[in-house]
């Protein structure tokens, strides 16, 4: 009896990478949750507000983040991608984090 060949490893673990990216930019770019974590900032007297993921990730690309930014952009709000290194299982890793402003400009 012959056995199915494996999938290929490598698109695999690539599909696996995107979807979770995906999964955690849904989470952390809620457009609901965005606009009551900058609602609380300002009542903080702050005017901006830094998302950074759990874990040092680029989620600049995925559907949620693009999707917030350019929600964002319609709302007159700024919005910066800044790389950030954490220490991860000893050894740094680098991600982005999205600075969201509403700063009047001066």
């Amino acid at each position: 009896m012959r056995t199915a060949e494996p999938a290929p490893f490598l698109p695999t673990l690539r599909k696996l990478t995107a979807d979770t990216r995906e999964t955690l930019a849904a989470e952390l770019f809620a457009v609901e949750a965005v606009r009551e974590a900058m609602t609380h900032t300002a009542c903080l007297g702050r005017d901006r507000l830094f998302l950074r993921p759990k874990t040092p990730v680029d989620l600049r690309q995925t559907t949620a983040a693009v999707a917030l930014v350019q929600h964002l952009a319609a709302l007159g709000a700024a919005t910066f991608w800044h790389p950030y290194t954490a220490d991860q299982d000893g050894h740094a890793e680098t991600g982005h984090e999205l600075e969201i402003t509403w700063r009047k400009a001066e």
